[in-house]
């Protein structure tokens, strides 16, 4: 009642609700929207939304989606219709729409690694998974020549919560491994307690260091999306219950979900299910960063996923609105 006032008082002539179609507002606006006749645009959030996530109870005006795949996810899971929908990509990706603006010298330099070295990220999970126990696999392997002296950067998950029975990373003297500077002080902060509420990280760090690294590791996370965007082969980690002392096991629950089960259909997307085969399928990630072929067939595979409508984000939200305004 009390947001209905609010929406009557003010009088809008659009609402538009960035949501994960979960949550109270994403319905009751549409509702609201729908009693006093004020078109609802509704703007996915990430690529599970439109399967994993969804509660609609009712349709909004417009709903506003990534690409292709989450297309079709809101008419098979949420019934929509085609009028209700429209593809319109990720607001928090649209950065990623230029090639690469800064040196490879400065992007050493922010991300203080040696200059001339071959980078490779490794993302951290945001449940459940310890991480520190494959980054020193890792390492191991590099120190005893099992791998190239690649340099691995770390970036912790911005929604993690608090260190438990893990090692700290700066209690292990890594050699070829260092953390991501712009995330340091988070991390550094976890030991003590979880960050609270979500840590919003800068989307301009995050094209930073995919323009600097040749490939990524990463567990499920929208970083495996922007992994290919911009051609750079991935490696999907799954947690190994034994190495990395999880209580359960995830894996096969994860290559179940839909959206991500689509992401991995192909063997262009490298999977492990344990450290013992994280060597193996590294070496195949570095492979795979040393082939222009590969990159470009990862770039086309993304834009299943995101597709980017021209000319920039920003213009294309504004051109729906006056569409649905004068409709």
């Amino acid at each position: 009642k009390k947001l209905k006032s609010l929406i009557e008082q003010k009088k809008p002539d659009i609402i538009i609700h960035p949501t994960l179609l979960a949550g109270i507002f994403v319905n009751d606006l549409v509702l609201i929207g729908k009693s006093l006749n004020i078109p609802v645009l509704l703007l996915m959030n990430s690529w599970d939304n439109c399967s994993n996530k969804a509660s609609l109870a009712t349709h909004p005006t417009k709903l506003g989606v990534w690409g292709p795949q989450s297309y079709n996810h809101a008419k098979t899971y949420l019934g929509m219709p085609d009028k209700h929908l429209s593809i319109v990509g990720p607001a928090q990706f649209d950065i990623y729409r230029n090639g690469q603006t800064k040196s490879e010298k400065s992007l050493y330099k922010k991300f203080q690694v040696p200059e001339g070295k071959n980078v490779f990220v490794f993302c951290g999970g945001s449940k459940g998974f310890k991480e520190i126990y494959q980054l020193q696999v890792l390492e191991n392997a590099i120190n005893n020549g099992d791998l190239p002296k690649i340099h691995i950067l770390y970036r912790p998950h911005p929604w993690r919560g608090k260190l438990l029975d893990e090692p700290y990373f700066f209690d292990i003297k890594f050699k070829h491994i260092t953390i991501d500077p712009t995330m340091k002080s988070f991390y550094e902060g976890l030991k003590f307690k979880p960050y609270p509420g979500l840590y919003v990280t800068n989307y301009q760090d995050s094209k930073d260091l995919l323009d600097l690294v040749s490939g990524v590791f990463s567990p499920l996370s929208t970083m495996l999306v922007e992994s290919i965007l911009n051609g750079k082969p991935c490696l999907v980690l799954f947690p190994d219950i034994k190495e990395d002392k999880v209580k359960h096991d995830q894996t096969n629950l994860l290559k179940e979900l839909v959206y991500f089960k689509e992401f991995i259909d192909t063997k262009l997307i490298l999977t492990t299910n344990s450290s013992d085969e994280l060597i193996k399928k590294t070496k195949k990630l570095i492979e795979f960063s040393n082939n222009n072929n590969v990159k470009k067939k990862l770039m086309q595979h993304s834009r299943k996923f995101v597709n980017f409508q021209d000319p920039d984000y920003k213009i294309n939200i504004l051109k729906l609105c006056n569409t649905m305004l004068e409709n």
